[in-house]
């Protein structure tokens, strides 16, 4: 064989195997899929458990694959799961499934809006390059809700405040409690907690304690169940002006113009009746003598 053949045909083999080896990377096909949420939809400010399965890692050519979770906003990797995890690629049973499973526990900002939320998966593996970034939505719901509260009657003179509460979010609550915590202008006597129970969204409910308010900032602790059972709090606070109902305290304490003339009416009815009895008694006598 001519020393051209030779060389032609050596030409040929490395072109082949360079077409051979190119062609065995090309098949070294990564995909990343969430398949679980827990809680579904999740909630801010606890944390969600999800499983993403890693397919194509049966292929010995992918090489090292890593899995890293992308943190921001409102997302973060709790302290117990790492945020990066690696496999090395064709190391499995064959009688069973060629996937990796991935669980990863995410803490989740209070301050996350409701609805989806984006979390992203960072997959990479040696020799490729800088990776592939995908994209998964979370779906977070805003459990929590709101209250608003008002002093619906005050009587310094009584010593009581009657405080009205209103559920003004979209979420029903149970075992509902108010608490008045220790503060300058509200000295409370006797028990400074109340239990409200149930109270459904945009509805309200009074409740009254034995308290000497003051004008200024009333501060108040609300604890409840959530509709997935979760005890939370809130902190709401109302501006109090004592005024109007120190208005209130003094005309409840005057009598009336015309209770005043119903009394005199009385007392001259009174008067006249024992006038006229005396008189009666004296004329009686005088006859009897």
């Amino acid at each position: 064989m001519s020393s051209g053949k030779k060389r032609f045909g050596f030409v040929l083999v490395l072109m082949f195997s360079i077409f051979s080896i190119a062609v065995a990377s090309a098949t070294c096909n990564l995909d990343v899929n969430l398949i679980n949420q827990d809680p579904y939809p999740a909630m801010p400010g606890e944390t969600v458990k999800l499983v993403f399965q890693i397919t194509g890692v049966e292929n010995i050519d992918c090489g090292s694959v890593s899995f890293k979770v992308m943190e921001e906003f409102p997302f973060s990797v709790d302290p117990s799961i790492p945020a990066e995890s690696s496999i090395q690629s064709g190391i499995y049973i064959r009688t069973y499934q060629s996937f990796w499973l991935v669980p990863v526990i995410l803490r989740i900002d209070k301050n996350a809006k409701e609805g989806a939320n984006p979390v992203e998966i960072l997959l990479t593996r040696s020799g490729g390059g800088s990776g592939i970034l995908y994209s998964f939505d979370i779906e977070v719901e805003d459990v929590a809700t709101d209250f608003e509260i008002s002093v619906r009657d005050y009587s310094k003179a009584k010593g009581i405040l009657t405080l009205e509460i209103l559920n003004i979010g979209q979420n029903d609550v149970e075992a509902l409690s108010i608490e008045i915590p220790e503060q300058d202008n509200l000295l409370v006597k006797g028990s400074n907690r109340n239990t409200l129970g149930i109270l459904d969204s945009n509805e309200y409910t009074t409740t009254t304690f034995e308290a000497i308010a003051e004008k200024g900032e009333l501060e108040f602790i609300l604890r409840y169940n959530d509709i997935t059972g979760n005890r939370r709090i809130a902190f709401e606070s109302v501006n109090f002006d004592p005024q109007p109902f120190l208005i209130k305290d003094s005309e409840n304490g005057k009598i009336s113009t015309t209770t005043i003339l119903i009394i005199l009416v009385l007392i001259g009815i009174i008067a006249y009746w024992f006038y006229k009895r005396h008189k009666k008694r004296k004329h009686l006598k005088k006859e009897h003598k």
